[in-house]
Protein backbone atom coordinates (compact mmCIF):
# COMPACT_ATOMS: atom_id res chain seq x y z
CA UNK A 1 0.00 0.00 0.00
CA UNK A 2 0.88 3.51 -1.04
CA UNK A 3 1.03 6.03 1.63
CA UNK A 4 -2.48 8.55 1.58
CA UNK A 5 -0.51 11.32 0.31
CA UNK A 6 0.60 8.82 -2.49
CA UNK A 7 -3.07 7.72 -3.03
CA UNK A 8 -4.67 11.19 -3.12
CA UNK A 9 -2.41 13.83 -4.94
CA UNK A 10 -1.08 12.90 -8.35
CA UNK A 11 2.44 13.32 -8.49
CA UNK A 12 3.68 16.93 -8.70
CA UNK A 13 6.96 18.24 -9.65
CA UNK A 14 9.05 19.88 -6.41
CA UNK A 15 7.81 23.48 -6.11
CA UNK A 16 9.80 26.34 -7.18
CA UNK A 17 10.27 29.18 -4.97
CA UNK A 18 8.42 32.17 -4.51
CA UNK A 19 11.05 34.23 -6.42
CA UNK A 20 10.30 31.46 -9.67
CA UNK A 21 6.71 31.48 -9.15
CA UNK A 22 5.61 35.65 -9.28
CA UNK A 23 8.13 36.50 -11.56
CA UNK A 24 9.35 35.30 -15.02
CA UNK A 25 13.08 35.02 -15.12
CA UNK A 26 14.53 38.12 -16.58
CA UNK A 27 17.62 39.76 -17.31
CA UNK A 28 19.50 41.82 -14.95
CA UNK A 29 18.04 44.52 -14.12
CA UNK A 30 19.54 48.18 -15.69
CA UNK A 31 19.98 51.15 -13.35
CA UNK A 32 17.20 53.66 -12.71
CA UNK A 33 18.39 55.83 -15.13
CA UNK A 34 18.93 53.38 -17.87
CA UNK A 35 14.97 52.21 -16.74
CA UNK A 36 13.55 55.59 -16.76
CA UNK A 37 15.48 57.56 -20.45
CA UNK A 38 15.43 55.72 -23.49
CA UNK A 39 19.24 55.68 -24.58
CA UNK A 40 20.29 58.97 -26.11
CA UNK A 41 23.48 60.97 -27.44
CA UNK A 42 25.39 62.98 -24.83
CA UNK A 43 23.63 66.18 -23.80
CA UNK A 44 24.72 69.48 -25.82
CA UNK A 45 25.25 72.60 -24.18
CA UNK A 46 22.27 74.64 -23.00
CA UNK A 47 22.81 76.96 -25.49
CA UNK A 48 22.77 74.33 -28.27
CA UNK A 49 19.58 72.21 -26.45
CA UNK A 50 17.59 75.58 -26.33
CA UNK A 51 17.94 76.64 -30.20
CA UNK A 52 18.56 74.76 -33.02
CA UNK A 53 21.63 75.16 -34.76
CA UNK A 54 21.92 78.80 -36.66
CA UNK A 55 24.36 80.27 -38.29
CA UNK A 56 26.76 83.60 -36.28
CA UNK A 57 24.45 85.92 -34.49
CA UNK A 58 24.32 89.30 -36.60
CA UNK A 59 24.80 92.57 -34.95
CA UNK A 60 21.63 94.54 -33.25
CA UNK A 61 21.53 96.54 -36.53
CA UNK A 62 21.62 93.61 -38.65
CA UNK A 63 18.96 92.08 -37.23
CA UNK A 64 16.76 94.79 -36.44
CA UNK A 65 16.77 96.30 -40.00
CA UNK A 66 16.93 94.27 -43.58
CA UNK A 67 20.29 94.91 -45.33
CA UNK A 68 20.01 98.62 -47.01
CA UNK A 69 22.74 100.69 -48.54
CA UNK A 70 24.13 103.52 -46.97
CA UNK A 71 21.98 105.62 -45.39
CA UNK A 72 21.99 109.55 -47.83
CA UNK A 73 22.30 112.78 -45.96
CA UNK A 74 19.10 114.46 -44.42
CA UNK A 75 18.91 116.73 -47.70
CA UNK A 76 19.03 114.08 -49.88
CA UNK A 77 16.56 111.94 -47.81
CA UNK A 78 14.21 114.31 -47.94
CA UNK A 79 13.91 116.32 -51.25
CA UNK A 80 14.48 114.49 -54.38
CA UNK A 81 17.93 115.43 -56.39
CA UNK A 82 18.24 118.67 -57.73
CA UNK A 83 20.92 120.97 -60.06
CA UNK A 84 23.01 123.23 -57.76
CA UNK A 85 20.96 126.24 -56.57
CA UNK A 86 21.81 129.11 -59.04
CA UNK A 87 22.92 132.53 -57.15
CA UNK A 88 19.52 135.20 -56.44
CA UNK A 89 20.70 137.08 -59.36
CA UNK A 90 20.62 134.26 -61.85
CA UNK A 91 17.21 132.93 -60.29
CA UNK A 92 15.53 136.58 -60.61
CA UNK A 93 16.85 137.89 -64.09
CA UNK A 94 17.07 135.38 -67.53
CA UNK A 95 20.38 134.86 -68.78
CA UNK A 96 22.44 137.58 -70.25
CA UNK A 97 25.52 137.67 -72.51
CA UNK A 98 28.88 139.35 -70.89
CA UNK A 99 28.29 142.34 -70.75
CA UNK A 100 30.29 144.39 -73.42
CA UNK A 101 33.39 146.33 -72.42
CA UNK A 102 33.65 149.78 -73.32
CA UNK A 103 36.36 148.99 -76.56
CA UNK A 104 33.77 146.23 -77.77
CA UNK A 105 31.33 148.87 -77.48
CA UNK A 106 32.97 151.96 -79.14
CA UNK A 107 35.27 150.05 -81.38
CA UNK A 108 33.13 148.31 -84.75
CA UNK A 109 35.21 146.34 -87.40
CA UNK A 110 37.53 148.97 -88.74
CA UNK A 111 36.67 150.52 -92.23
CA UNK A 112 39.16 152.14 -93.59
CA UNK A 113 38.75 155.45 -95.26
CA UNK A 114 38.02 156.31 -98.49
CA UNK A 115 40.70 157.84 -100.64
CA UNK A 116 38.26 160.44 -102.22
CA UNK A 117 35.29 161.79 -100.49
CA UNK A 118 32.45 160.54 -102.14
CA UNK A 119 29.24 163.46 -102.56
CA UNK A 120 26.00 162.07 -101.46
CA UNK A 121 23.72 165.14 -101.40
CA UNK A 122 23.81 168.75 -102.02
CA UNK A 123 21.14 170.72 -99.91
CA UNK A 124 19.67 173.98 -101.24
CA UNK A 125 18.75 175.50 -97.34
CA UNK A 126 17.61 178.82 -98.97
CA UNK A 127 19.95 180.83 -96.61
CA UNK A 128 22.56 183.00 -96.87
CA UNK A 129 24.61 181.05 -94.17
CA UNK A 130 23.81 178.62 -92.28
CA UNK A 131 24.70 178.42 -88.46
CA UNK A 132 24.08 174.12 -87.55
CA UNK A 133 22.60 171.86 -89.04
CA UNK A 134 21.16 168.42 -87.09
CA UNK A 135 20.10 164.88 -88.84
CA UNK A 136 16.77 163.95 -87.79
CA UNK A 137 16.45 160.50 -90.01
CA UNK A 138 19.03 159.54 -92.75
CA UNK A 139 17.27 161.83 -95.14
CA UNK A 140 16.12 164.53 -93.21
CA UNK A 141 17.84 167.48 -91.55
CA UNK A 142 17.19 170.35 -89.23
CA UNK A 143 18.76 173.87 -90.42
CA UNK A 144 19.00 177.37 -89.14
CA UNK A 145 20.45 180.31 -90.00
CA UNK A 146 20.67 184.29 -88.64
CA UNK A 147 17.02 184.46 -88.21
CA UNK A 148 14.34 183.07 -85.46
CA UNK A 149 13.70 180.18 -88.04
CA UNK A 150 14.79 176.74 -87.84
CA UNK A 151 14.05 174.30 -91.24
CA UNK A 152 13.32 170.94 -91.56
CA UNK A 153 14.52 169.73 -95.25
CA UNK A 154 15.04 166.52 -96.87
CA UNK A 155 18.37 165.85 -99.25
CA UNK A 156 16.14 166.95 -102.42
CA UNK A 157 16.28 170.01 -100.45
CA UNK A 158 12.52 170.28 -99.69
CA UNK A 159 11.19 171.90 -97.25
CA UNK A 160 9.34 169.35 -94.90
CA UNK A 161 8.42 171.59 -91.99
CA UNK A 162 9.20 175.20 -90.03
CA UNK A 163 9.38 175.98 -86.58
CA UNK A 164 10.06 179.74 -85.76
CA UNK A 165 12.18 180.22 -81.82
CA UNK A 166 9.12 180.97 -79.10
CA UNK A 167 10.94 184.19 -77.86
CA UNK A 168 11.54 185.28 -81.49
CA UNK A 169 15.59 184.99 -80.71
CA UNK A 170 18.06 183.62 -83.19
CA UNK A 171 18.41 180.45 -82.03
CA UNK A 172 22.34 179.84 -81.25
CA UNK A 173 22.24 176.39 -82.07
CA UNK A 174 20.30 172.78 -82.89
CA UNK A 175 20.42 169.89 -81.91
CA UNK A 176 18.24 166.13 -82.54
CA UNK A 177 17.46 164.07 -79.35
CA UNK A 178 17.41 160.15 -79.25
CA UNK A 179 13.89 160.25 -79.47
CA UNK A 180 13.49 162.80 -82.68
CA UNK A 181 12.93 166.14 -81.25
CA UNK A 182 14.30 169.46 -81.88
CA UNK A 183 16.36 170.86 -79.23
CA UNK A 184 17.59 174.76 -79.32
CA UNK A 185 19.59 177.13 -77.28
CA UNK A 186 18.47 180.50 -76.91
CA UNK A 187 21.31 182.69 -75.58
CA UNK A 188 18.97 186.24 -75.59
CA UNK A 189 16.98 184.61 -72.98
CA UNK A 190 19.00 182.37 -71.13
CA UNK A 191 17.55 179.21 -72.01
CA UNK A 192 17.38 175.85 -73.87
CA UNK A 193 13.67 174.84 -75.20
CA UNK A 194 12.58 171.45 -76.78
CA UNK A 195 10.25 171.28 -80.20
CA UNK A 196 7.92 168.05 -79.81
CA UNK A 197 5.26 167.65 -82.09
CA UNK A 198 6.01 171.26 -83.05
CA UNK A 199 5.00 172.80 -79.64
CA UNK A 200 8.25 174.55 -77.53
CA UNK A 201 8.56 174.24 -74.07
CA UNK A 202 11.36 175.63 -72.42
CA UNK A 203 13.39 172.87 -70.72
CA UNK A 204 16.41 174.83 -69.00
CA UNK A 205 16.48 178.02 -67.93
CA UNK A 206 20.19 179.39 -66.82
CA UNK A 207 21.28 182.37 -63.95
CA UNK A 208 24.59 184.11 -64.21
CA UNK A 209 25.22 181.34 -67.42
CA UNK A 210 23.76 181.64 -71.35
CA UNK A 211 23.89 178.66 -73.43
CA UNK A 212 26.15 178.52 -76.29
CA UNK A 213 26.39 174.76 -78.19
CA UNK A 214 24.22 172.07 -77.90
CA UNK A 215 24.30 168.10 -78.07
CA UNK A 216 22.08 165.23 -77.47
CA UNK A 217 24.03 161.89 -75.64
CA UNK A 218 23.84 158.41 -76.63
CA UNK A 219 21.92 158.14 -73.11
CA UNK A 220 19.77 160.92 -74.17
CA UNK A 221 21.25 163.65 -71.61
CA UNK A 222 21.59 166.92 -73.02
CA UNK A 223 25.54 168.20 -73.25
CA UNK A 224 25.53 172.28 -73.28
CA UNK A 225 28.56 174.26 -73.49
CA UNK A 226 27.85 178.06 -71.76
CA UNK A 227 29.55 180.95 -71.09
CA UNK A 228 28.91 182.72 -67.66
CA UNK A 229 27.33 186.72 -67.57
CA UNK A 230 30.73 188.32 -67.10
CA UNK A 231 32.47 186.43 -69.63
CA UNK A 232 35.34 185.31 -67.83
CA UNK A 233 34.46 181.28 -67.15
CA UNK A 234 33.23 178.95 -70.17
CA UNK A 235 31.73 175.05 -68.93
CA UNK A 236 29.91 172.48 -70.14
CA UNK A 237 27.25 170.85 -68.70
CA UNK A 238 24.95 167.89 -68.48
CA UNK A 239 21.25 167.58 -68.35
CA UNK A 240 19.16 164.73 -67.65
CA UNK A 241 15.42 166.03 -68.33
CA UNK A 242 15.42 169.02 -66.94
CA UNK A 243 18.31 168.11 -63.81
CA UNK A 244 21.96 169.30 -64.01
CA UNK A 245 24.16 165.62 -63.45
CA UNK A 246 27.61 167.26 -64.42
CA UNK A 247 29.68 170.15 -64.76
CA UNK A 248 32.71 169.87 -67.15
CA UNK A 249 35.44 172.84 -66.36
CA UNK A 250 38.64 172.46 -65.01
CA UNK A 251 41.55 170.02 -65.49
CA UNK A 252 43.51 167.97 -62.79
CA UNK A 253 45.53 171.11 -61.95
CA UNK A 254 42.41 173.59 -61.35
CA UNK A 255 43.23 175.49 -64.95
CA UNK A 256 40.34 175.93 -67.39
CA UNK A 257 39.50 173.25 -70.07
CA UNK A 258 37.95 176.18 -71.71
CA UNK A 259 38.34 179.86 -73.40
CA UNK A 260 36.26 182.03 -71.36
CA UNK A 261 34.91 184.10 -74.28
CA UNK A 262 31.43 184.39 -76.27
CA UNK A 263 32.61 182.32 -79.36
CA UNK A 264 31.20 179.24 -80.60
CA UNK A 265 32.32 175.81 -78.77
CA UNK A 266 30.48 172.83 -80.68
CA UNK A 267 30.19 169.49 -79.32
CA UNK A 268 29.80 166.15 -79.56
CA UNK A 269 29.70 162.76 -77.95
CA UNK A 270 32.19 160.07 -79.28
CA UNK A 271 31.07 156.57 -79.58
CA UNK A 272 33.35 155.93 -77.32
CA UNK A 273 31.59 157.98 -74.46
CA UNK A 274 33.81 160.99 -74.90
CA UNK A 275 33.49 164.69 -75.05
CA UNK A 276 34.84 166.76 -78.08
CA UNK A 277 34.59 170.85 -77.82
CA UNK A 278 35.59 172.88 -81.12
CA UNK A 279 36.67 175.61 -79.09
CA UNK A 280 37.37 178.41 -81.77
CA UNK A 281 39.12 181.14 -79.49
CA UNK A 282 42.04 178.31 -78.17
CA UNK A 283 42.27 176.97 -81.53
CA UNK A 284 41.82 173.13 -80.20
CA UNK A 285 40.01 170.26 -80.39
CA UNK A 286 39.69 170.01 -76.21
CA UNK A 287 38.72 165.97 -75.44
CA UNK A 288 37.85 164.86 -72.27
CA UNK A 289 36.38 161.41 -71.34
CA UNK A 290 33.04 160.57 -69.38
CA UNK A 291 33.89 161.62 -66.07
CA UNK A 292 35.30 165.04 -67.47
CA UNK A 293 39.02 164.11 -67.36
CA UNK A 294 40.97 165.76 -70.08
CA UNK A 295 42.64 163.20 -72.61
CA UNK A 296 44.22 165.26 -75.31
CA UNK A 297 43.74 168.80 -77.13
CA UNK A 298 44.11 168.58 -80.81
CA UNK A 299 46.08 172.19 -82.09
CA UNK A 300 45.97 171.47 -85.62
CA UNK A 301 48.98 170.23 -88.03
CA UNK A 302 51.68 172.07 -90.58
CA UNK A 303 49.96 172.89 -94.11
CA UNK A 304 51.80 174.06 -97.16
CA UNK A 305 48.91 174.33 -99.34
CA UNK A 306 47.47 177.98 -100.53
CA UNK A 307 44.85 178.46 -98.34
CA UNK A 308 46.08 177.46 -95.71
CA UNK A 309 46.96 180.27 -92.43
CA UNK A 310 48.71 179.70 -89.54
CA UNK A 311 46.18 179.40 -86.88
CA UNK A 312 43.61 176.75 -86.78
CA UNK A 313 39.84 177.85 -86.66
CA UNK A 314 37.99 174.77 -85.33
CA UNK A 315 34.21 175.53 -85.72
CA UNK A 316 31.71 172.65 -86.29
CA UNK A 317 32.34 168.95 -85.00
CA UNK A 318 31.36 165.46 -85.21
CA UNK A 319 32.39 161.65 -85.02
CA UNK A 320 31.83 158.98 -87.21
CA UNK A 321 31.28 155.11 -86.95
CA UNK A 322 34.87 154.27 -86.14
CA UNK A 323 35.08 156.72 -83.64
CA UNK A 324 37.32 159.48 -85.49
CA UNK A 325 37.07 162.77 -84.76
CA UNK A 326 35.65 165.29 -87.60
CA UNK A 327 35.72 168.95 -87.31
CA UNK A 328 35.96 171.84 -89.78
CA UNK A 329 39.18 174.57 -90.15
CA UNK A 330 37.07 177.19 -91.58
CA UNK A 331 39.92 179.59 -92.36
CA UNK A 332 41.77 177.18 -94.21
CA UNK A 333 38.82 175.19 -96.12
CA UNK A 334 39.11 171.84 -95.07
CA UNK A 335 38.01 169.13 -92.28
CA UNK A 336 40.44 167.56 -90.34
CA UNK A 337 40.25 163.39 -89.57
CA UNK A 338 41.66 162.48 -86.26
CA UNK A 339 41.37 159.50 -84.28
CA UNK A 340 39.71 158.45 -80.65
CA UNK A 341 43.53 159.18 -79.47
CA UNK A 342 43.87 162.60 -81.39
CA UNK A 343 46.55 161.17 -83.84
CA UNK A 344 46.13 162.64 -87.25
CA UNK A 345 44.82 160.66 -90.30
CA UNK A 346 44.07 162.93 -93.04
CA UNK A 347 42.06 166.15 -94.44
CA UNK A 348 39.12 166.08 -96.43
CA UNK A 349 39.80 169.38 -98.95
CA UNK A 350 37.42 172.18 -99.91
CA UNK A 351 37.10 171.97 -103.75
CA UNK A 352 35.64 175.48 -103.55
CA UNK A 353 36.23 179.04 -102.16
CA UNK A 354 33.24 177.99 -99.55
CA UNK A 355 34.43 178.07 -95.78
CA UNK A 356 33.58 174.05 -94.59
CA UNK A 357 31.80 174.12 -91.34
CA UNK A 358 30.83 170.46 -90.27
CA UNK A 359 27.94 170.60 -88.09
CA UNK A 360 26.71 167.43 -87.08
CA UNK A 361 26.41 163.65 -87.86
CA UNK A 362 22.92 162.28 -90.41
CA UNK A 363 21.62 158.66 -90.90
CA UNK A 364 22.41 155.94 -89.05
CA UNK A 365 25.48 155.19 -91.04
CA UNK A 366 27.09 158.38 -89.45
CA UNK A 367 27.86 159.86 -92.27
CA UNK A 368 29.47 163.68 -91.44
CA UNK A 369 27.54 166.49 -93.49
CA UNK A 370 28.93 169.79 -94.29
CA UNK A 371 27.58 173.36 -94.48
Amino acid sequence: MKSRQATSSPPVKRMKSREDVSSPPVKRMKSREAISSPPVKPMKSRQATSSPPVTRMKSREAVSSPPVKQMKSQEAVSSPPVKRMKSREAISSPPVKRMKSREDVSSPPVKPLLDEPRLIATIDTGYDSVDSVSCLREEQIWTCENKAIMKLLNLQSKLLTSIRTKSGNTPRDIAVTRDGNLVYTDYGDKTVNLVRNKQIQTAITLLGWGPLNVCSTSSNDLLVTMISDNRKQSKVVRYSDSTEKQTIQFDDQGRPLYSPDYSDKYISENRNLDICVADQTASAVVVVNQSGKLRFRYTGQPSNTKYSFQRFDPRGITTDSQSNILTADLYNHRIHIIDQDGQFLRYILSVTYFKPSIQFMCGYQRQPLCR
